[in-house]
């Protein structure tokens, strides 16, 4: 008879990297081998007892690395999320665009005088930073990577989604 396991990983945590912190083993109950979402190369995921054991070990992570708007992600790109790239730089590499003023955007047709106020910029900034620290420190591993023009756009919207929600 074959005995499967119970699979939960609902935040993507591999076990092909380094031994995870002894204080998470209770809440390992073995490893998959799946395709990776993004490349489809084979990977090793963590098997996990409940859903919530994902999240108990993705807050310890983000927490443990300070990668949250006001932290100091101090693992790859030592600094600041905060500072990760200037207003203007954002905007030149096209993390933080604008609509064209007349144009639809969210449903309404903006106004022909319309522009992003300074707190429009900040917030959008807060995200930008925070997109690209992440993709810096978790998804690469590398101070120096930058995430593509969509990547920023994408993590932005999702962040924006998460403030309109939460706060």
């Amino acid at each position: 008879m074959i005995n499967f396991l119970k699979i939960i990983n609902l935040v993507g945590l591999q076990a092909d990297s380094k031994r995870w912190p002894a204080i998470f083993d209770p809440l390992i109950t073995g490893v998959v081998y799946l395709g990776e979402n993004g490349t489809g190369d084979p990977r090793i995921f963590l098997a996990l007892g409940k859903w919530e054991d994902s999240i108990t070990i993705l807050l310890n992570r983000v927490q443990d690395r300070q990668l949250y708007v006001g932290g100091f992600e101090s693992v790859i790109t030592k600094k600041p999320v905060g500072g990760q790239i200037t207003l203007k730089d954002a905007y030149a590499k096209g993390y933080i665009f604008w609509p064209k003023k007349g144009q639809k955007w969210q449903g309404k047709t903006l106004p022909a005088d319309y522009f992003p106020s300074a707190h429009d910029e900040q917030d959008a900034l807060g995200g930008v930073n925070l997109a690209i620290a992440y993709f810096r420190s978790w998804k690469k591993g590398n101070s120096t990577a930058w995430p593509s023009q969509d990547e920023g756009r994408n993590f932005l919207s999702m962040y924006r989604q998460a403030v309109s929600i939460f706060l």
